[in-house]
């Protein structure tokens, strides 16, 4: 997975990408050919910690999350946007099988 970061409002450790990275692409597996990883970190009022992920398939298919943590734990916000994500997935794993097969031919 190609993984692009962006900050908005903080400076970001190597320690919090290298987290999300290795949480992101556990989400890999459900994708043929290598996807593409948006993910924006902010903070926002009262040390509100948002991360919003966008993963694009080569297929054209879009999974989007944006999830928050208002303790101020960017890992837990990360966490949270990478389960919403594997639920879409797997809840609409037939239909996305079906779709990605068809693109296939």
């Amino acid at each position: 997975m190609k993984f692009t970061f962006t900050c908005k409002k903080i400076p970001l450790n190597e320690s919090v990408k290298e987290y999300a990275e290795k949480k992101i692409s556990k989400l890999d597996r459900y994708f043929r050919e290598e996807a593409d990883a948006f993910v924006t970190f902010s903070v926002e009022k009262k040390n509100r910690c948002v991360v919003e992920l966008t993963i694009r398939g080569a297929n054209g298919t879009l999974f989007r999350a944006q999830e928050e943590d208002a303790e101020g734990d960017m890992r837990s916000a990360i966490d949270e946007a990478v389960t919403f994500i594997d639920r879409r997935i797997r809840k609409n794993k037939t239909r996305l099988s079906k779709n990605l097969l068809a693109d296939a031919l």
